[in-house]
């Protein structure tokens, strides 16, 4: 009787060293720890069963007391931008997209707006962007047509000179290549780009845009056979473009506003 009551008072003082051990200062809470329902909840998928009955007051070390503040909001940007890229890769750009696609993909681009916009690398602008996604007008009514496909949109910036370069390029449709592909070797490889060229001046996450001319390259023309130079006009003239705000740039993914109200990501190619 004796040694029962002696194991059974060191279990009491051994649950009780665990309940001390547990109780934390409320800046923990700032470091990533829980109380209250949440406590239960975690505690019961780890199976701590002997301590269910702690307080909803008492606070518990959840195993990411050692992420920072930083290193959460790392989290949330990467988990909302990882959002925006499953949500916008079967839209084509947009040009599959319907309204109420569009209207999610815009409360995405909000909600990472929101979780980065602290970490903004507005000088990161200089490279080769490749459009993953607008719902503007101008850009959703670019479409190729019975001669032509369109294959890419996006844009060339050259920080150092302050000029963006918007880049659309065709290839032949498929009439074209069904028509005429058996006769004209290699036409599959034809292309058209076409080039709206731009000054921009940047203040912070505000952009401002002019327009110094435009350009048309054809490669490969029917297959090869043809070398045609490309036609470039630029003038003197600085005619108002429009502008855009950054919302959010990590120098491989930016995604603007328009001062239309329109939205536009691009991913970094180059």
């Amino acid at each position: 009787m004796r040694a029962a009551a002696a194991l059974g008072a060191l279990a009491l003082a051994l649950l009780a060293c665990l309940g001390a051990g547990l109780r934390l200062p409320s800046s923990a809470l700032r470091r990533g720890r829980v109380s209250g329902p949440g406590l239960r909840r975690e505690l019961g998928r780890s199976g701590a069963g002997t301590i269910l009955a702690a307080t909803e007051e008492e606070e518990v070390d959840t195993g990411f007391a050692d992420l920072s503040e930083g290193a959460l909001r790392q989290r949330r940007v990467a988990e909302a931008k990882a959002a925006l890229l499953e949500a916008t890769e079967p839209l084509s750009m947009g040009f599959k997209s319907t309204r109420e696609q569009r209207k999610d993909v815009k409360a995405l681009i909000e909600a990472l707006a929101s979780a980065g916009g602290d970490q903004l690398d507005v000088e990161t602008l200089d490279g080769q962007w490749e459009l993953v996604f607008s719902d503007a007008p101008d850009i959703l009514g670019i479409r190729g047509g019975p001669l032509s496909k369109l294959e890419f949109i996006g844009q060339d910036i050259d920080a150092g000179a302050g000029t963006i370069d918007n880049v659309i390029r065709y290839s032949p449709s498929g009439l074209i290549r069904g028509t005429f592909g058996r006769v004209v070797a290699g036409l599959e490889d034809d292309r058209l780009e076409q080039r709206v060229l731009l000054r921009y001046e940047q203040d912070g996450r505000k952009v401002r845009m002019t327009v110094r001319g435009t350009s048309i390259a054809p490669e490969n023309t029917l297959g090869g056979r043809l070398n045609l130079r490309p036609l470039k006009l630029e003038g003197p003239l600085k005619v108002p473009f429009g502008n855009f705000e950054i919302l959010y740039n990590d120098g491989e993914l930016r995604v603007i506003k328009t001062g239309r109200g329109n939205y536009g990501v691009n991913k970094r190619i180059g």
